[in-house]
Protein backbone atom coordinates (compact mmCIF):
# COMPACT_ATOMS: atom_id res chain seq x y z
CA UNK A 1 0.00 0.00 0.00
CA UNK A 2 2.74 2.47 0.89
CA UNK A 3 4.40 4.15 -2.03
CA UNK A 4 8.09 4.01 -1.21
CA UNK A 5 9.83 4.91 -4.42
CA UNK A 6 11.45 1.85 -5.94
CA UNK A 7 11.20 0.11 -2.55
CA UNK A 8 14.54 1.75 -1.75
CA UNK A 9 13.77 4.83 0.38
CA UNK A 10 15.45 8.11 -0.35
CA UNK A 11 17.94 8.66 2.43
CA UNK A 12 18.74 11.91 4.13
CA UNK A 13 21.37 13.32 6.45
CA UNK A 14 24.00 11.08 8.00
CA UNK A 15 22.17 7.95 6.86
CA UNK A 16 22.73 8.91 3.24
CA UNK A 17 26.46 9.40 3.78
CA UNK A 18 26.79 6.03 5.54
CA UNK A 19 25.13 4.27 2.61
CA UNK A 20 27.35 6.01 0.07
CA UNK A 21 30.46 4.89 1.94
CA UNK A 22 29.12 1.35 2.29
CA UNK A 23 28.30 1.10 -1.41
CA UNK A 24 31.79 2.36 -2.34
CA UNK A 25 33.39 -0.26 -0.10
CA UNK A 26 31.23 -3.01 -1.54
CA UNK A 27 32.07 -2.06 -5.08
CA UNK A 28 35.80 -1.97 -4.21
CA UNK A 29 35.50 -5.45 -2.70
CA UNK A 30 33.36 -6.83 -5.56
CA UNK A 31 35.90 -9.49 -6.60
CA UNK A 32 35.49 -11.13 -3.20
CA UNK A 33 31.82 -11.81 -3.87
CA UNK A 34 30.48 -14.67 -5.92
CA UNK A 35 28.43 -12.34 -8.09
CA UNK A 36 26.68 -9.01 -8.39
CA UNK A 37 23.47 -10.48 -6.93
CA UNK A 38 25.21 -10.81 -3.56
CA UNK A 39 26.33 -7.18 -3.72
CA UNK A 40 22.79 -6.04 -4.50
CA UNK A 41 21.44 -8.07 -1.57
CA UNK A 42 23.93 -6.60 0.89
CA UNK A 43 23.30 -3.04 -0.34
CA UNK A 44 19.55 -3.59 -0.18
CA UNK A 45 19.76 -4.81 3.41
CA UNK A 46 21.86 -1.80 4.39
CA UNK A 47 19.34 0.59 2.84
CA UNK A 48 16.41 -1.09 4.56
CA UNK A 49 18.07 -1.07 7.96
CA UNK A 50 19.12 2.57 7.74
CA UNK A 51 15.57 3.86 7.35
CA UNK A 52 14.45 6.58 4.99
CA UNK A 53 11.59 8.73 3.79
CA UNK A 54 8.03 7.43 3.75
CA UNK A 55 5.32 8.56 1.35
CA UNK A 56 1.76 7.27 1.13
CA UNK A 57 -1.11 8.79 -0.84
CA UNK A 58 -3.45 5.94 0.13
CA UNK A 59 -4.26 5.03 -3.44
CA UNK A 60 -4.74 1.35 -2.50
CA UNK A 61 -7.68 0.40 -0.32
CA UNK A 62 -7.18 -1.87 2.68
CA UNK A 63 -9.07 -3.27 5.65
CA UNK A 64 -8.08 -3.48 9.30
CA UNK A 65 -6.19 -6.73 8.81
CA UNK A 66 -4.73 -5.86 5.43
CA UNK A 67 -3.08 -2.43 5.71
CA UNK A 68 0.42 -3.39 4.60
CA UNK A 69 3.36 -1.58 6.23
CA UNK A 70 1.37 -0.33 9.23
CA UNK A 71 1.16 -1.68 12.78
CA UNK A 72 -1.54 -0.69 15.27
CA UNK A 73 -0.40 0.31 18.76
CA UNK A 74 -3.93 0.41 20.14
CA UNK A 75 -6.56 -2.31 19.93
CA UNK A 76 -8.08 -0.40 17.02
CA UNK A 77 -6.46 0.08 13.65
CA UNK A 78 -6.96 1.79 10.31
CA UNK A 79 -8.72 1.32 7.02
CA UNK A 80 -8.06 2.99 3.68
CA UNK A 81 -10.96 3.91 1.42
CA UNK A 82 -11.69 6.66 -1.09
CA UNK A 83 -7.99 7.57 -1.11
CA UNK A 84 -7.70 8.43 2.59
CA UNK A 85 -6.76 6.65 5.82
CA UNK A 86 -9.27 6.46 8.66
CA UNK A 87 -9.77 4.86 12.05
CA UNK A 88 -11.82 1.70 11.92
CA UNK A 89 -14.10 1.89 14.98
CA UNK A 90 -16.62 4.43 16.30
CA UNK A 91 -15.99 6.05 19.69
CA UNK A 92 -12.40 4.79 19.83
CA UNK A 93 -8.88 6.16 19.39
CA UNK A 94 -6.64 4.34 16.93
CA UNK A 95 -2.86 4.87 16.78
CA UNK A 96 -0.70 3.24 14.09
CA UNK A 97 2.89 3.58 12.92
CA UNK A 98 4.59 2.90 9.59
CA UNK A 99 6.95 -0.06 9.85
CA UNK A 100 9.76 1.69 7.94
CA UNK A 101 11.98 3.53 10.46
CA UNK A 102 13.06 7.04 9.58
CA UNK A 103 16.59 6.14 10.62
CA UNK A 104 16.82 8.93 13.19
CA UNK A 105 15.23 10.08 16.45
CA UNK A 106 15.11 13.54 14.83
CA UNK A 107 12.57 13.47 12.01
CA UNK A 108 9.32 14.88 10.65
CA UNK A 109 5.76 13.79 9.93
CA UNK A 110 3.55 15.54 7.38
CA UNK A 111 -0.05 15.09 6.23
CA UNK A 112 -3.34 16.75 5.38
CA UNK A 113 -6.63 15.96 7.12
CA UNK A 114 -10.32 16.77 6.84
CA UNK A 115 -11.24 16.69 10.54
CA UNK A 116 -9.75 17.93 13.79
CA UNK A 117 -9.66 14.49 15.37
CA UNK A 118 -7.03 12.91 13.18
CA UNK A 119 -3.33 13.68 13.00
CA UNK A 120 0.30 12.64 12.88
CA UNK A 121 2.45 10.54 15.18
CA UNK A 122 6.22 10.88 15.59
CA UNK A 123 9.16 9.80 17.77
CA UNK A 124 7.39 6.49 18.16
CA UNK A 125 9.26 3.36 19.31
CA UNK A 126 6.36 1.00 18.69
CA UNK A 127 4.74 1.67 22.07
CA UNK A 128 5.40 5.26 23.11
CA UNK A 129 5.59 8.51 21.18
CA UNK A 130 3.86 11.80 20.49
CA UNK A 131 0.68 12.63 18.60
CA UNK A 132 -0.51 15.94 17.24
CA UNK A 133 -4.17 16.93 17.33
CA UNK A 134 -6.01 20.03 16.14
CA UNK A 135 -8.89 20.69 18.52
CA UNK A 136 -10.45 23.08 16.00
CA UNK A 137 -9.47 25.19 12.99
CA UNK A 138 -7.21 27.48 15.05
CA UNK A 139 -5.55 25.39 17.79
CA UNK A 140 -3.10 22.45 17.74
CA UNK A 141 -1.94 20.39 20.74
CA UNK A 142 0.94 17.94 21.21
CA UNK A 143 0.41 14.90 23.44
CA UNK A 144 2.68 12.09 24.64
CA UNK A 145 1.23 8.58 24.58
CA UNK A 146 2.13 5.19 25.98
CA UNK A 147 0.19 2.43 24.27
CA UNK A 148 -3.47 3.40 24.34
CA UNK A 149 -2.94 5.94 27.16
CA UNK A 150 -2.67 9.54 25.95
CA UNK A 151 -1.17 11.97 28.45
CA UNK A 152 -1.81 15.67 29.04
CA UNK A 153 -0.74 18.04 26.32
CA UNK A 154 2.85 19.27 26.53
CA UNK A 155 5.00 22.21 25.62
CA UNK A 156 3.60 24.86 27.93
CA UNK A 157 0.43 25.33 25.89
CA UNK A 158 -1.00 24.88 22.44
CA UNK A 159 -0.18 26.46 19.10
CA UNK A 160 -2.98 28.99 18.73
CA UNK A 161 -4.21 31.58 16.24
CA UNK A 162 -3.81 29.20 13.32
CA UNK A 163 -5.84 28.97 10.12
CA UNK A 164 -6.48 25.32 9.27
CA UNK A 165 -8.57 24.04 6.38
CA UNK A 166 -9.09 20.60 4.87
CA UNK A 167 -6.35 21.40 2.34
CA UNK A 168 -3.80 22.62 4.89
CA UNK A 169 -0.51 20.72 4.96
CA UNK A 170 0.51 20.07 8.56
CA UNK A 171 4.12 19.22 9.36
CA UNK A 172 5.73 18.59 12.72
CA UNK A 173 9.48 18.19 13.24
CA UNK A 174 11.35 16.98 16.31
CA UNK A 175 15.01 17.73 17.02
CA UNK A 176 16.22 16.79 20.47
CA UNK A 177 13.48 18.01 22.82
CA UNK A 178 12.20 20.68 20.41
CA UNK A 179 9.05 20.29 18.32
CA UNK A 180 8.31 22.76 15.52
CA UNK A 181 4.94 23.06 13.79
CA UNK A 182 4.55 24.14 10.16
CA UNK A 183 1.29 24.95 8.40
CA UNK A 184 1.67 25.12 4.62
CA UNK A 185 5.47 25.43 5.03
CA UNK A 186 5.20 28.37 7.44
CA UNK A 187 6.64 27.88 10.93
CA UNK A 188 4.20 28.39 13.79
CA UNK A 189 6.83 28.24 16.51
CA UNK A 190 8.24 25.57 18.80
CA UNK A 191 7.36 23.62 21.95
CA UNK A 192 9.69 21.61 24.17
CA UNK A 193 9.21 18.30 25.94
CA UNK A 194 11.58 15.61 27.23
CA UNK A 195 9.13 12.79 27.99
CA UNK A 196 10.52 10.57 25.19
CA UNK A 197 13.97 11.05 23.69
CA UNK A 198 14.09 8.07 21.32
CA UNK A 199 11.82 6.57 18.67
CA UNK A 200 12.35 6.41 14.91
CA UNK A 201 8.84 5.67 13.61
CA UNK A 202 6.14 8.01 12.36
CA UNK A 203 2.46 7.28 11.99
CA UNK A 204 -1.11 8.50 12.40
CA UNK A 205 -3.98 8.55 14.86
CA UNK A 206 -7.74 9.08 14.76
CA UNK A 207 -10.43 9.64 17.39
CA UNK A 208 -13.67 8.67 15.75
CA UNK A 209 -17.11 9.77 16.95
CA UNK A 210 -20.59 8.90 15.76
CA UNK A 211 -20.97 11.86 13.42
CA UNK A 212 -17.44 12.15 12.08
CA UNK A 213 -14.84 9.89 10.53
CA UNK A 214 -11.58 11.86 10.36
CA UNK A 215 -9.48 11.13 7.29
CA UNK A 216 -5.77 11.66 6.59
CA UNK A 217 -4.18 11.99 3.16
CA UNK A 218 -0.75 12.60 1.63
CA UNK A 219 1.11 11.14 4.60
CA UNK A 220 4.90 11.36 4.71
CA UNK A 221 7.82 11.29 7.09
CA UNK A 222 11.59 11.01 7.20
CA UNK A 223 14.83 11.90 8.93
CA UNK A 224 15.96 15.49 9.31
Amino acid sequence: MANIAGQEPYLEGTGQMVIKILIALLLFAAPCFAGTAQIRNVVGMAIQNSGGSIVDDFSSACTTTGCTNYTAITSYGMVVSSGTAKGNTNFQTAIVYHETPTGSDDHYVQYSRDNAYGGGVLRCNGTTGYLIKASNATTVYLYPFNGSTVGAYVGGGAWTGLTLTSSSVIKLTVTGNTFELFIDDVSQGTKSDATYSTGQYVGMHWTRGSGDNPAIDNFSGGAL
